[in-house]
């Protein structure tokens, strides 16, 4: 087995550097092939590309509903109609903080106090670190006296550093602080299907309806134990204080997740989610052995719940930060050094695989087949896609010319043509939603702005897109770890 996880750490990798280089070494020797190539690459992003402007105009509508709906309403006229009285449900917070600055925790707890759900069925965990444990400790006890008469409970738990097995991770952090309280609601024979589990980062601030809505959710399905929910993470919380590169970082991830909101056979957990839990006490909580901690639970659920498992979107937001450091250059640093943690979840190609060839009686097959292609797919156009599109026409026209003299190549340059020009359709709508989607700017100056900072779409998706993640992918197949890399948090002075 250890051969086999080894051989699909370096399959990424592989398929991404043969698709980048093997076109230009065989460009003069087979024309033909590799344009051929090149077309079906570009088909298949057309497609894609098509599919994405669809149902980011498709979610966008949804978060609309979700946003003018009264959930309040919703959850009394749900009552009785499930097995699981709406009043009964608790919401379990766990908070979980590094070396961050006490006005971004007070934030982020501030925006659960504002929450129109009921504050006595709100439990709110503050997990800090050992590793922090002076800064911890002091805004623990400063948050614990602020908040105390806020929530139904306020729990603090320190992570102790160093424990066998584990890397040094949000995982750890949360999967500690979760067996604590577990340990007490066992004590009160409390029960477990009552409490829905939402893990954030630091930073987070939640709608004012998203506890409503996540209990909506939770209570309506049937199958609730085998369910996790996720809401709409929005880097929008300080959009506008952000360099221009972070800007369009910020807003292409919240697109995306916006259109994976639209395609619930492929969501996955994504950082701020909500699991039972039953679920997670079955399934000892969160994996502590990866820096991608949130990615990992959707394939650790689905084989543990035997394919019998799904992440139902919720679409109302969890608003989070841009990547914004002390000066522009740390900031752009911070920026590429968060999408190589994203890109990790490479790593996980080599653990489903190994959780298939393990559990491949007990799986849906043709269903597992697709969640595999599905997985495989997204990690190769992430590594290559931008690239690929940038560089294998202009390398072809350069080395070898003549082809495009030829029936073929005329055809092909045409065609290729054609394809790019409708693919602009899916920049033109994202850049019509964005003057719907974000918060409004302080200067006017700043929304005309939102036009001209398409223009460096082609330089972000190479820069903070591709490489981050042909890096990692690289690093993962030459057997390299990851340390996980906390992101620097900053608020800006009020003038």
């Amino acid at each position: 087995m250890k051969f086999i996880i080894r051989l699909f750490e370096i399959l990424p990798a592989l398929t991404a550097w043969t698709t980048l280089l093997l076109p230009i070494v065989f460009l003069k020797k087979f024309p033909t092939i590799v344009s051929t190539f090149i077309l079906l690459y570009v088909f298949l992003w057309f497609l894609r590309a098509l599919e994405y402007a669809f149902f980011l105009v498709f979610s966008y509508t949804k978060y609309r509903k979700a946003l003018q709906k009264d959930w309040k309403k919703e959850l009394i006229a749900l009552s009785g109609k499930t097995d699981l009285h709406p009043d009964k449900i608790i919401h379990l917070i766990i908070l979980p903080t590094y070396k961050e600055g006490i006005e971004v925790l007070r934030e982020s707890i501030g925006s659960i106090a504002q929450s129109r759900f009921p504050k006595q069925q709100i439990y709110l965990c503050l997990a800090t670190e050992e590793r922090d444990a002076k800064n911890g400790r002091k805004n623990a006890k400063i948050l614990q006296e602020e908040f105390k008469n806020v929530f139904g409970r306020f729990y603090w738990t320190e992570h102790p550093k160093d424990l066998p097995g584990e890397v040094i991770g949000k995982g750890g952090n949360i999967t500690y602080a979760a067996k604590k309280i577990t340990e007490e609601f066992k004590r009160e024979d409390l029960d477990f299907s009552r409490v829905l589990v939402t893990t954030l980062d630091a930073d987070n601030k939640l709608h004012k309806n998203l506890l409503n809505a996540l209990s909506y959710s939770y209570a309506k399905q049937p199958e609730r134990h085998n369910r996790s929910f996720q809401p709409l993470p929005l880097f929008f919380n300080n959009i506008w204080e952000v360099p221009t590169l972070n800007r369009i970082v910020a807003l292409s991830s919240s697109y995306w997740h916006l259109i994976e909101s639209g395609r619930p056979d492929r969501l996955r957990n994504f950082s701020s989610h909500s699991q039972p839990l039953t679920a997670l006490s079955e399934m000892n909580y969160w994996d502590t052995t990866t820096i991608v901690e949130d990615g990992r639970q959707y394939w650790r659920s689905y084989l543990h719940f035997h394919g019998n498992y799904e992440v139902i979107p919720v679409f109302l937001p969890i608003y989070q930060d841009a990547i914004m450091s002390k000066t522009f250059f740390r900031s752009l640093v911070g920026q590429f050094k968060q999408l190589r943690r994203w890109a990790w979840g490479a790593s996980d190609i080599s653990y489903f695989t190994a959780g298939i060839i393990r559990d491949y009686r007990k799986l849906p097959l043709l269903k597992s087949f697709l969640q595999y292609l599905r997985l495989v797919e997204g990690h190769y156009m992430w590594a290559t896609a931008a690239i690929f599109l940038a560089l294998s026409i202009p390398a072809e026209k350069i080395l070898n010319p003549e082809f495009f003299q030829t029936v073929f190549g005329s055809h092909f340059a045409i065609l290729l043509s054609v394809l790019f020009k409708i693919a602009l359709i899916g920049i033109i709508v994202s850049m019509i939603l964005t003057y719907l989607f974000v918060p409004r700017p302080p200067r006017l100056i700043q929304r005309f702005g939102l036009i001209w900072q398409w223009m460096l779409l082609p330089v972000s998706t190479v820069c903070f897109g591709c490489l981050p993640a042909l890096i990692t992918q690289t690093q993962l197949a030459l057997g390299q770890k990851m340390k996980f890399n906390v992101t620097e948090k900053v608020r800006k002075k009020e003038k």
